[in-house]
């Protein structure tokens, strides 16, 4: 087992291991930077014959002990530096639980900020924005599939949940789409029956909620964004049965998102290509697969306003 200790003695600037005490072995010692926070550089040491893993500072004036993770062994993996704390995860190999921690590169501001007991499989997360100067982030329950997002300040009492997603044991597959009025849209896919759904959040559970629910069917569909236009944001939606594209658009609410248009080209469905935007409105070409004739639209994130210019047919 390592000793913690504060060295006397200023640094390499690259950490070494003779900056850190360690016992003998012919496993040796491994160092990985992580990152530098408040001028402080934050690297974790691994004991490669006992599987010790400890989190050290570096500073000019000495190398300090943050945390000892113990002899179980973990892997640490960085999330994201805010609010002058580094967020990260840390994953015990013997037993599969996922930790996220933050530190402020001190022993006392290095705490656990969420304890994802998920079982022996463990938990996957995923960063998936910053937003309103929190983090968000995904927690797979790699046993049961449930797909949870969480957010974060950096804080334990800060760390919160937002929502689960229990579709069951193939679990759901989460997809930024853009950062729009101060929230996050994102897309969650049902693995097991193809259902798309697109949700909002402003990083509080109350404001974590469902735009609108595409049943397309076991297939799903497939959505991709065009662009944000007068406080809207405009993205195709294909049905990957039927391949019909449809054009919606969304300011961050359920009752604003809307359908804009329906490309009803048949089983091949329609190609849209963003071309410009001019005077406040979206011109995109749509382009017929069965047929290869070729539309250009314009829109202005309303229904109403979202008409056909022209039609070059082939």
């Amino acid at each position: 087992m390592f000793v913690s200790s504060t060295s006397s003695a200023p640094p390499a600037a690259n950490p070494s291991v003779a900056a850190v005490p360690q016992t003998s072995g012919t496993s040796g010692v491994t160092l990985v930077t992580l990152a530098t926070i408040n001028n402080k550089e934050i690297f974790e040491v691994l004991n490669g014959s006992t599987n010790d893993l400890q989190l050290l500072a570096s500073t000019t004036s000495g190398t300090t002990l943050l945390h000892d993770f113990g002899i179980e062994g973990a892997e640490l993996t960085v999330l994201a530096t805010l609010n002058n704390t580094l967020i990260f995860e840390a994953v015990n190999f013997r037993t599969g639980d996922a930790q996220v921690w933050g530190t402020n590169g001190t022993a006392s501001g290095t705490t656990l900020l969420h304890d994802f007991n998920f079982g022996i499989e463990g938990a996957e997360l995923t960063v998936l924005a910053t937003l309103n100067n929190t983090l968000i982030f995904e927690a797979a329950n790699v046993s049961i599939g449930d797909a949870q997002v969480w957010e974060t300040n950096g804080t334990a009492s800060g760390t919160t949940l937002l929502h689960v997603f229990s579709l069951g044991i193939e679990g759901a597959d989460l997809t930024v789409l853009a950062t729009h009025n101060n929230t996050l849209i994102f897309e969650a896919v049902n693995v097991s029956t193809g259902d798309t759904q697109v949700w909002r959040t402003n990083g509080t559970a109350s404001g974590t909620t469902l735009l609108h629910d595409f049943n397309f069917g076991i297939e799903g569909a497939d959505l991709t964004v065009l662009t944000t236009l007068n406080n809207t944001l405009i993205f195709e939606a294909v049905n990957f049965r039927t391949g019909d594209t449809q054009v919606w658009g969304t300011n961050g609410t359920a009752s604003g998102t809307t359908l804009l248009h329906d490309f009803n080209f048949g089983i091949g469905g329609a190609d849209l290509m963003v071309l410009t935007t001019l005077n406040n409105t979206l011109i995109f070409e749509a382009v017929n697969f069965r047929t290869g004739d070729t539309q250009v639209w314009s829109t202005n994130g309303t229904a109403s306003g979202t008409v056909l210019l022209d039609d070059v047919r082939t």
